[in-house]
């Protein structure tokens, strides 16, 4: 993959939210970023650059950048505490260990900068951590996939699965910054590429028919590893992110809207157990969320094939599965506690057109002949 990211910390978005919380992404090179040009960039918050920093660390990411992470001049002298890799991390367990870890290590408040480096489930469970030691460590994040890169790493949720449910038990907490390296991104598997491209095509959407337009054109060159189109992907994916996080930081409002393909994706991930990725159990989900909407006349065909194409495009099949009305079932039950019900109804945000959706409420039988249309039908139409 062609690769390489800047010596210098140059701002890739800046969100300022309502409630006066702030948080900054820069694209650089961890390897070549001095203290110096560190503490520059930090510009308002020198004192945080000069802390020692604490790293929390997936064990496959410390396995794989370890020595390259220990010469980076940011890193010098720290504190590092590996913890499990993916959705297996995401638990009560692996907090309370972590906190156990940072008290032995006389982590603090006021002396330490933790830095989260991994993808988006190491980000979830840091950021937990973190809002409630010492009630508030300052955290950086360092996401190290495509998808931690264009979605967990902007807008400060925190969150480990609890009896069975996604994202169950959380926080909100923005991190001090984020550091996007995309160096990292050259030992990810084609799916790991795949799964982000899936997040990044669901924010085009939201964003409207000019970024959905051009994140299509942008799809083959990050799948051929083109570092300039990638970067520039997830620039406007976090841009677009963040129009929908500073003035509803608490996901009150239309930041729910981000939630577009999650409710049945998350229900997805539950009934699999592990074994479907977040992006393709979004995928899916969006796929089912065209379906509701086509089936009340809310989506044109047209538009809602665009998505499905442009999926396809990234390498995304929907799954295929013998006996969808079954699998339907099963998701019901995990939609039946999850966390964006209200009223006892369960929720979905259902796409009008690119730069169009809305949130509503759903019954069980539209929803499992979505289910069914998109696990036996639609393979066919978007190829």
């Amino acid at each position: 993959m062609r690769l390489q990211s800047s010596s210098q910390m140059q701002s890739v978005v800046s969100v300022a939210t309502a409630q006066k919380d702030t948080q900054e992404v820069f694209a650089c090179s961890l390897s070549k970023l001095t203290q110096k040009k560190f503490e520059s960039a930090l510009s308002e918050g020198k004192d945080l650059a000069r802390r020692r920093a604490v790293l929390l660390i997936d064990k496959q990411v410390n396995a794989l950048w370890k020595e390259s992470l220990e010469k980076a001049p940011i890193f010098k002298d720290a504190i590092q505490l590996v913890l499990p890799r993916g959705e297996s991390a995401k638990t009560l367990p692996t907090v309370e260990t972590t906190l156990r870890a940072m008290s032995r290590s006389g982590v603090s408040r006021h002396d330490h900068l933790v830095f989260a480096v991994g993808g988006g489930a190491l980000l979830d469970v840091a950021g937990l951590v973190t809002s409630v030691y010492n009630r508030g460590v300052p955290i950086i994040h360092v996401p190290t996939t495509l998808l931690a890169m264009l979605d967990a790493t902007l807008g400060g949720k925190t969150g480990i699965n609890f009896l069975g449910s996604k994202n169950q038990v959380g926080s909100f907490f923005l991190p001090v910054a984020s550091l996007v390296d995309i160096s990292f991104l050259q030992t990810l598997a084609p799916e790991q590429i795949r799964e982000g491209l899936v997040e990044a095509v669901k924010v085009a959407f939201l964003a409207g028919p000019r970024e959905l337009d051009a994140m299509a054109g942008n799809v083959p060159k990050v799948v051929e590893g083109d570092g300039d189109t990638t970067l520039r992907t997830i620039a406007a994916a976090l841009q677009a992110k963040a129009a929908f996080v500073k003035d509803d930081l608490r996901d009150l409002d239309k930041r729910q809207f981000l939630n577009f393909g999650h409710t049945t994706g998350h229900a997805l991930e539950a009934v699999y157990g592990g074994r479907l990725s977040h992006g393709d159990a979004v995928g899916n989900g969006m796929l089912v969320a065209c379906e509701l909407s086509l089936a009340q006349r809310k989506i044109s065909r047209d538009d809602y094939l665009k998505l499905a194409q442009v999926l396809h495009s990234c390498g995304f099949s929907p799954l295929q599965v013998g006996d969808a009305e079954s699998l339907a079932l099963m998701l019901w039950q995990s939609i039946a506690v999850d966390k964006k019900r209200r009223g006892g109804k369960a929720i979905f945000i259902l796409p009008h057109a690119p730069g169009e959706v809305a949130a509503g409420p759903v019954e069980q039988d539209s929803f499992a002949q979505a289910v069914v249309n998109v696990m036996q039908a639609i393979p066919a139409v978007i190829k």
